[in-house]
């Protein structure tokens, strides 16, 4: 079992040793967890709080479609990224872009975990935002994060009804991977 211990911004993160069996699904219609993997629950929570925080500074004016990226790399760092659209619209960024940039950035090189948060900023009469829905990665993001995973790599995706956890060779399978012979 793996623990990391890093940082986000100012906020030290640390290791846990509570785990839970990783058996279960979180969500009725997902793809089953790899049963050889454990979860590290606090960590994992961590990173998806540092995505639904990035994903508080999206800039998306166009689609309302707000997301929040949060990479932890092979030296136990975290990197965040959020969605930027733009007035002409394919060229507006991804958030996992943005992460796995600034991980590259900051010298990071492999992706051990990714989460992802995204859901509508649509706001209700009450007040509050709409919930977050499960969000998964574009094809083009699928390929990015392969270019930095290996057959380790967590994919943590966040819906209103719990985390789907996936590796990316199941987000994207018969993948164009340069690593395979």
């Amino acid at each position: 079992m793996r623990a990391w211990t890093g940082r986000v911004g100012a906020i030290p993160l640390h290791a846990c040793i509570e785990c839970v069996a990783v058996g279960e699904q979180r969500m009725d219609t997902v793809t089953e967890r790899r049963q050889d993997h454990a979860v590290n629950t606090t960590n994992d929570n961590a990173l998806l709080d540092a995505a639904t925080a990035a994903r508080k500074q999206s800039h998306s004016p166009y689609s309302g479609y707000q997301v929040g990226a949060a990479v932890l790399d092979e030296n136990e760092q975290v990197h965040v990224g959020c969605n930027v659209e733009n007035a002409s619209y394919p060229e507006g960024i991804c958030a996992e872009a943005n992460a796995i940039g600034s991980m590259i950035t900051n010298g990071g090189r492999r992706i051990v975990a990714i989460a992802i948060v995204g859901g509508p900023d649509e706001q209700h009469s009450d007040g509050q935002f709409t919930d977050i829905e499960l969000c998964t990665p574009c094809g083009g993001c699928r390929q990015r994060i392969l270019e930095f995973a290996d057959a380790e790599t967590r994919v943590l995706m966040q819906g209103t009804r719990g985390v789907v956890e996936s590796g990316i060779g199941d987000l994207l399978p018969l993948s164009f991977n340069p690593s395979e012979d």
